[in-house]
């Protein structure tokens, strides 16, 4: 699952809005919104936004304790 905080964090950081994100990674209208809903991104979608974001993917990822 996305983590929202720190998804926010990184496009405050880049200036960018949601809809800015997606342009910018080439995801369809409403994507990253939809994982704010707990829906789980593709790992190529969510690639295309860490290098967007100039990040890991595992940055991105809520970490769960085993």
């Amino acid at each position: 699952m996305v983590n929202e905080e720190i998804l926010r964090t990184k496009m405050a950081e880049k200036n960018l809005s949601i809809a800015g994100l997606e342009k910018e990674a080439g995801l369809g209208n409403g994507v990253i919104a939809k994982w704010f809903d707990k829906v789980n991104p593709s790992v190529e979608s969510l690639k295309k936004v860490a290098d967007v974001l100039g990040c890991t993917l595992d940055e991105l990822l809520v970490k769960e304790d085993a």
